[in-house]
């Protein structure tokens, strides 16, 4: 019996779904059925289109609920010449903003910035919910992956999986 579990569960696993964008150029994978809708949010410097990509999963043993990938154009002019603002400070605040609109701590971030691709990975939880996300400015785009479980399995490998198989080029 445990062994035909075990077959189940590897099965299930490595049936994620490719998701490909031709503009801007990104592929990830997702566990299950994905969803996408876009959404035009108003702030102080104009409109900007938000796409958004996930699929609500509860095929495995994680407690992975969502994975999610919002991402909108970016101008990256914000950073140059005598900006106020620099990228560290703009993943910065990206990620305390996520955790006040979570009502999460942030557990840790880990930025990593060069001239081609900026990223910072990050984790936040609170008293019900843990979320691993990652944030990434890359060619004129912000993406921001996230997936979100329970606290008792928010150390999953389906999580890191989700996670790192975003690649833009």
């Amino acid at each position: 019996m445990n062994l035909l579990f075990l077959a189940l569960l590897m099965l299930f696993q490595s049936n994620w779904i490719v998701y490909e964008s031709e503009n801007p150029a990104f592929k990830i994978s997702f566990p299950a059925a994905i969803q996408e809708k876009d959404k035009i949010i108003k702030t102080d410097i104009g409109e900007v289109e938000v796409h958004t990509i996930y699929a609500a999963s509860s095929i495995d043993s994680t407690d992975n609920n969502l994975y999610l990938l919002n991402y909108y154009s970016l101008n990256e002019n914000i950073f140059k010449g005598d900006s106020a603002i620099s990228v560290k400070d703009f993943l910065d605040e990206t990620i305390n903003n996520i955790s006040k609109d979570l009502n999460a701590d942030i557990i840790y971030t880990s930025p990593n910035i060069n001239d081609k691709i900026r990223i910072a990975s990050y984790r936040l939880e609170n008293a019900k919910i843990a979320m691993k996300g990652k944030i990434v400015l890359f060619k004129g785009y912000f993406y921001s992956l996230q997936v979100f479980t329970t606290k008792q399995y928010s150390l999953n490998k389906n999580m890191d999986k989700f996670l790192d198989s975003f690649y833009v080029n």
